[in-house]
């Protein structure tokens, strides 16, 4: 390809025959993109982009210059979608996102479902991989780099997929990992701490959530908002600011209108307005803030084109996804053991006040931090588990390059009548084997997760398969 097809004032006709943003990936004749912020970073990988054969590098850094040419702009990140857009043909004609703290991964899934019963060919893109009906990938990442996406995104288009849904995280946002792509729809589930070690404050969290409406969406796209987040009027004027028509959905929801949640053994019963007309409808997905996912997933699937009627249709069929307020059996005393992704103080009180409500037992939850993250979430996510769970088991996450032990104390003393039991395995075995009849056990924090990231290496676990091994063995 020439870079003056894309680049119209681009005086050279430099010629290229892929991108790539990691330059241990570049193969002879690659355009290296590259903006790090950090000048000598650029010029590290830069340099070493070129030694493995890039002929062109395209960044925003203006001091960067190696023995290639350099394109410098300051849309650079941008840029580099649209020379993708072009590359990576053909693509899915629809694109929706979801972005939010917590939700992003069951909204994704719930939307992707909602299609696939609707009769169109759908994919998600996400923590859990990208999943059509019929295949997974996993891939190790929320939302990809830039080149990666576009990949992935071209291998569906191939494979027959038309619609795709995106989970949009806060690091993607910020660094342009979705440049070139404009959405038809997208939703906002709620606004919670988290990734502080990134974006160090609350208000810069806010505001990369924010380009997703801001730079990202089609001209007359619809959003789907929260309507039950003290965010929802600050978003809801963002959007309208940008031209985009704003749906609501919640209990304070004004387009989908959740009036009544009735919670039980296997799912939930849900009376609902949708444009003003009630309907009343029988679900199996477990945990009461799914709720607000279908809806956000309801809203979306409407905006991108599908019928009122075979929206509704779908939504008794949903499925919670891998690993989100999953229940993946039952001790042989009778309590049932769920496994969810809450890591964070939000999902954490969510995920336990929505249990509470399906079980007449005791509430177990096991749950520990991440290394090398936001610590100010550890004692918060302490004092939550003391106050609504009835006995908790402070345990091992992803310690990373952290001291385990230095994390769980950092959590115990939030929560000091918790039973601290440092081997996951062992901890979920503990609960297992000691909860009785009627009792339930969360699994918090690691949700699909196939391993645990100790001193840089992944060593093999999934407390799903650990819970089926346990059953097994009993």
């Amino acid at each position: 390809m020439l870079l003056s097809k894309i680049l119209k004032d681009c005086k050279k006709d430099i010629e290229f025959q892929k991108t790539a943003v990691d330059s241990r990936k570049v193969q002879k004749g690659d355009l290296f993109a590259v903006f790090t912020g950090s000048p000598a970073l650029n010029r590290q990988y830069a340099e070493d982009a070129v030694k493995r054969g890039a002929t062109v590098v395209l960044t925003d850094d203006s001091s960067l210059s190696v023995s290639v040419p350099v394109v410098c702009r300051h849309d650079a990140p941008f840029l580099l979608g649209e020379i993708n857009k072009v590359l990576y043909q053909p693509l899915p004609s629809v694109f929706a996102a979801v972005t939010g703290t917590n939700g992003k991964t069951s909204t994704v899934s719930f939307l992707r479902q909602i299609w696939d019963f609707s009769g169109l060919t759908a994919a998600s893109f996400g923590t859990l991989g990208i999943r059509t009906k019929n295949k997974t990938e996993y891939t190790g990442w929320t939302t990809a780099d830039n080149v990666t996406m576009f990949e992935k995104l071209n291998e569906a288009a191939k494979e027959g997929v038309t619609h795709t849904a995106i989970e949009a995280s806060s690091h993607g946002l910020a660094l342009h990992r979705l440049a070139g792509l404009k959405f038809k729809t997208a939703g906002f589930t709620n606004l919670t701490q988290d990734h502080l070690d990134f974006h160090k404050t609350m208000e810069n969290y806010f505001q990369a959530k924010m380009k997703l409406f801001e730079n990202y969406m089609e001209d007359n796209a619809t959003v789907v908002i929260n309507a039950d987040i003290p965010e929802f009027e600050n978003i809801k004027a963002i959007c309208q600011n940008r031209g985009l028509t704003v749906w609501s959905y919640g209990e304070k929801g004004k387009e989908f209108k959740l009036l009544k949640q009735n919670l039980h053994q296997v799912g939930q019963d849900l009376e609902m307005e949708i444009f003003g007309r009630r309907h009343s409808i029988p679900m199996k997905i477990t945990g009461s803030f799914q709720a607000w996912n279908a809806l956000c997933a309801l809203g979306m699937a409407l905006a991108s084109g599908v019928d009122e009627k075979s929206a509704l249709t779908s939504l008794p069929e949903l499925k919670n996804p891998e690993g989100r307020m999953e229940l993946v059996g039952t001790t042989n005393k009778g309590a049932s053991v769920y496994v969810d992704f809450a890591h964070t103080p939000d999902g954490i009180e969510n995920a336990l006040k929505s249990l509470r409500h399906h079980s007449a037992g005791k509430l177990w939850i096991v749950f520990g931090c991440g290394g090398n993250r936001d610590a100010t979430k550890r004692p918060k996510m302490g004092v939550l588990a003391g106050k609504l769970a009835d006995k908790v088991i402070v345990t091992d996450d992803n310690p990373r390059f952290e001291d385990p032990a230095d994390i769980r104390k950092q959590i115990m003393a939030a929560v000091p009548q918790a039973l601290e039991i440092g081997s996951r395995g062992e901890a979920i075995k503990y609960a297992m084997d000691n909860a009785r009849k009627s009792d339930i056990i969360l699994l918090a924090g690691k949700g699909h997760e196939e391993g645990q990231i100790i001193q840089g290496k992944v060593l093999p676990f999934n407390d799903r398969q650990e819970v089926l091994k346990n059953l097994k063995n009993a």
